[in-house]
């Protein structure tokens, strides 16, 4: 264990900033709880496994930086330290034990579950008088959905933006106090952005997003294929979600003729339009929770895909020269017009 502290010690010290107390202490104890964290002392239970027992000495361990140098309220933020420290100890197992689990997946499919199976709903950025108990409400907003967001940040910005927005808190709020709006500044100075369209939903929503296809339709004189997605509960959020959704178009053979991400938010065109190679013809567009990264509500009975939809033909243009027929078909009747109208004035002369 000695080993397993230094490494993650020297982890945080390089991604986070010095460690600024003279001495640290790692307390192995007889205790019912896993572990407890005090200014330069953690204590780690005796009567964990080797893996849960490093899992706890590095959450607690990280909680040096996050509380211990960088305070925070803890009755009104405590989502704050709480979230860093679930995110550095997923981290430090990340990198120095590739072979583990990491808690991000867990994580994103407990915030997608936690609505379902609870009924409830709950922003992070809230006090804990605002919690119905510590056994779900607290327990899900700081050691689960906000680890969960911070790491969505990180594949948004990229670990070296999001790692540097650790350091500037570090910088600016060693010693002193930091509150949802200095994190945001941070990340924000670190990738040179507003951040606003991130930290608003995400912290201040307690419902997820809902993603329905609503449109997928191909027009084959084109090659287009247009799709719409929208958040069907977008009128119960405060604010309005984006983020990448992972989609996938197959053909009748269900094999796939495109593979991407698309970015679903209000402030984009709601059509999104592909180009389909000549010769193929869309069958079904699917959205799809690959990758763990992206937070929705999870339906019933689905872990993976959260939509299927059957592509349209246009059918305008379905039937193969339909547009030239069209025409001769206008044509003919102009003229069988013209010759009735001739008729009958003829025979009133």
């Amino acid at each position: 264990m000695i080993n397993k502290t230094f490494d993650a010690f020297y982890m945080f010290r390089w991604v986070i900033g010095e460690y600024l107390y003279p001495t640290l202490n790692v307390v192995m104890e007889h205790t019912h709880y896993g572990g407890m964290e005090h200014a330069c002392q953690v204590y780690v239970t005796s009567n964990a496994q080797q893996m849960f027992a490093e899992i706890v000495m590095s959450h607690e361990l990280a909680h040096q930086w996050f509380f211990h140098i960088i305070g925070n309220d803890q009755a009104d933020v405590g989502f704050i330290d709480e979230g860093f420290a679930c995110w550095l100890d997923a981290y430090y197992r990340e990198k120095a034990n590739p072979s583990w689990e990491s808690d991000y997946v867990p994580s994103f499919e407990s915030v997608r579950a936690y609505e379902y199976n609870t009924g409830n709903k709950h922003r992070i950025n809230c006090s804990v008088n605002e919690f119905s108990s510590y056994n779900t409400s607290y327990w899900y907003v700081a050691y689960t959905k906000s680890p969960a967001i911070y790491q969505k940040l990180r594949l948004i910005l990229g670990e070296n933006i999001f790692i540097e927005g650790l350091k500037l808190m570090y910088a600016r709020f060693r010693f002193g106090f930091i509150w949802l709006d200095g994190v945001q500044k941070a990340f924000e100075d670190a990738c040179g952005q507003d951040l606003d369209w991130f930290f608003y939903p995400w912290f201040n929503n307690g419902r997820l997003p809902e993603y329905d296809l609503t449109k997928a339709s191909f027009d084959p004189t084109t090659n287009k294929l247009t799709i719409d997605v929208e958040d069907i509960r977008e009128g119960t959020h405060p604010y309005s979600y984006s983020q990448l959704v992972p989609i996938e178009i197959l053909n009748k053979e269900l094999e796939i003729i495109e593979n991407c991400s698309i970015w679903v938010n209000t402030t984009q065109t709601p059509d999104v339009v592909f180009d389909i190679p000549d010769g193929v013809e869309p069958y079904k567009a699917i959205l799809f929770n690959r990758g763990a990264a992206l937070s929705y509500k999870l339906g019933w009975g689905d872990d993976d895909i959260i939509e299927e939809f059957l592509i349209t033909i246009d059918p305008s243009t379905n039937i193969p020269g339909f547009s030239v027929l069209l025409v001769l078909f206008s044509a003919i009747s102009t003229v069988y017009a013209l010759t009735v109208v001739i008729k009958k004035k003829l025979n009133k002369k």
